[in-house]
């Protein structure tokens, strides 16, 4: 479970402690093979869900950008989001090996966070234009004019504000 290094394990109440230059491995070569594979299966699946709605939307020329709504639009964010963290999380724990360098842990910590609130934020976007849409539907009110929108606008930034401390607070 633990590498082999000079410094020993103490057990205490039954447990292995590790002292301060050993670090975490994967418990097997199993294990880490099976992760392995569930992590490129993840990357594999929204690849595959990416390029699906993109050809769905037509966002293969400059027109089909022009033409895509926002809620469309944050699909697609949100897709490539969550297709980004698991490309940059699975170079930082197969690739750069986080357990060997406190920088890459760090630094894998800190894409998670970041990779987490803007998949949040892209998907409360979209959910205000639902909700938008839903209790303005007769209105010709511009977004910013209803009182809805602008209640679900301060939620989200609220919740980007609690994510910025959070990150800054590292």
């Amino acid at each position: 479970m633990f590498s082999n290094s000079s410094s020993s394990t103490l057990a205490v109440g039954g447990r292995s402690v590790m002292n301060a230059g050993d670090h975490m491995l994967f418990p097997s070569t199993g294990m880490q093979l099976l992760s392995s594979i569930i992590h490129f299966l993840g990357v594999s699946i929204l690849a595959h869900c990416l390029s699906r709605r993109i050809t769905i939307e037509h966002l293969t020329s400059v027109y089909g950008f022009m033409q895509l709504s926002w809620p469309r639009l944050c699909i697609v964010l949100v897709f490539l989001d969550s297709w980004l963290f698991l490309f940059v999380g699975g170079i930082l724990i197969f690739g750069a090996g986080m357990e060997l360098n406190d920088t890459v842990c760090s630094l894998g910590v800190d894409i998670c966070i970041a990779f987490y609130a803007t998949s949040k934020v892209f998907i409360y976007f979209f959910l205000m234009e639902k909700v938008y849409l839903v209790w303005s539907p007769t209105t010709a009110l511009s977004r910013f004019k209803s009182q809805v929108y602008v209640w679900c606008f301060v939620a989200v930034s609220i919740y980007s504000v609690v994510a910025v401390v959070v990150v800054i607070g590292m």
